[in-house]
């Protein structure tokens, strides 16, 4: 609780879809896209990449975002992982979604191997 280096979360924050890393070093990084024109019931691939310098965010095999990481990143197997539809520690009312076939790779993905939609 109350740690927030080496962290990584997925979120849902009103109208958007937040992808925050925060490195060794305390620094956030986000990837920030708008879902509000997003249609309720229809599936969405989202993927999230990371590797010693860029974060990337693809939805449906189509990059929508990505953002330098200044610091190292030093996680191992207690890094927390936030990922659902509500913003974490916030009263923000969450997407009523589900999450499906979620998986996490000690590597970052290459283009070829996200999944496209």
């Amino acid at each position: 609780e109350h740690v927030w280096e080496n962290s990584l979360s997925i979120a849902k924050n009103f109208d958007a879809l937040r992808y925050i890393i925060i490195d060794s070093g305390g620094v956030e990084r986000n990837v920030n896209i708008p879902i509000g024109d997003w249609t309720a019931g229809e599936p969405q691939v989202i993927t999230a990449t990371w590797d010693s310098q860029t974060m990337r965010l693809f939805i449906n095999g189509e990059l929508a975002g990505e953002n330098t990481l200044p610091n190292p990143l030093n996680f191992g197997n207690t890094t927390p992982m936030h990922i659902g539809s509500d913003f974490p520690g916030t009263s923000y009312v969450g997407a009523g979604g589900s999450i499906r076939d979620f998986t996490v790779y000690a590597r970052a993905l290459g283009g070829d191997e996200i999944f496209r939609q």
